[in-house]
């Protein structure tokens, strides 16, 4: 996940939400409810089961001891790591003393670049794109930026990635989901975007025409279900589903070769 942190206090962090669900998830490997014939696999404590990655403009002394409070707090479950603008993958020790060393300068590295780069890392990092939420503008409101969810959509689909839109969240993701004829239209698709954010949405429904939804997995009452759900349970149930149907679909294939 590539999310960044709100002030403390402040209500509908995602990144929060994520890592209880990923401490809740491990809790349930490591202690197994009575009769259950799961059993604690030997990496548990080693392999977090959720990673987020922050953009270096985001990262600053005081967000540093609050990520490394969470990481303990979430530990082993949740581990996050950070970008630099040369896209290199930090860990938080990593990143704390390149920090203090005043190696990137904040003047010479703006907040849209940095995010760019820690989306292509996301990207290549990633072998599916779970869309949630997201801004409908870019920071600086440009007309040739576009807002963080949909660059990373299209990042996405550039690299020839899958794409499961959650619109239950609202934001974007919702948009592209009304977009793509997974749910019915709302206020939302009225929201006006800039001329890049059109444009990449125009090739976002090309993209899902040629074939993007079979990429899936998924069929239509499923897709339907997952762009207007915000359950974490139900979003990660199908995107498992359609995962373990575009493996079996690839082995029938190989088989028939």
């Amino acid at each position: 996940y590539g999310g960044r942190l709100f002030d403390e206090g402040k209500p509908h962090d995602l990144m929060l939400v994520l890592g209880e669900e990923a401490k809740r998830y491990g809790n349930g490997i490591r202690d197994p409810k009575e009769g259950s014939d799961e059993t604690e696999p030997d990496d548990v404590g080693r392999r977090p089961v959720f990673e987020n990655l922050f953009a270096w403009s985001k990262y600053s002394k005081e967000i540093a001891g609050r990520l490394e409070k969470l990481q303990n707090s979430f530990y082993p479950d949740v581990k996050f790591f950070v970008i630099d603008p040369d896209g290199n993958c930090r860990d938080l020790d990593s990143a704390r003393e390149v920090l203090l060393r005043g190696d990137y300068p904040a003047e010479n590295h703006p907040n849209h670049e940095c995010l760019t780069v820690m989306r292509k890392v996301l990207t290549e990092k990633s072998k599916i794109r779970i869309l949630m939420g997201g801004r409908f503008h870019h920071d600086d409101k440009s007309e040739d930026k576009l807002p963080g969810i949909l660059e990373e959509a299209w990042m996405a689909v550039k690299a020839g990635k899958p794409l499961y839109i959650a619109g239950g969240f609202g934001g974007v993701s919702r948009v592209i989901a009304e977009r793509l004829g997974l749910t019915d239209k709302t206020w939302l698709s009225r929201e006006p975007l800039n001329k890049k954010a059109s444009e990449v949405l125009d090739e976002l429904e090309e993209y899902w025409k040629k074939g993007g939804q079979e990429r899936t997995g998924l069929n239509d009452e499923d897709l339907g279900l997952l762009a207007t759900t915000s359950r974490p349970s139900i979003i990660m149930r199908l995107v498992l589903k359609g995962q373990e149907a575009v493996k079996m679909a690839s082995d029938n294939k190989a088989t028939e070769k």
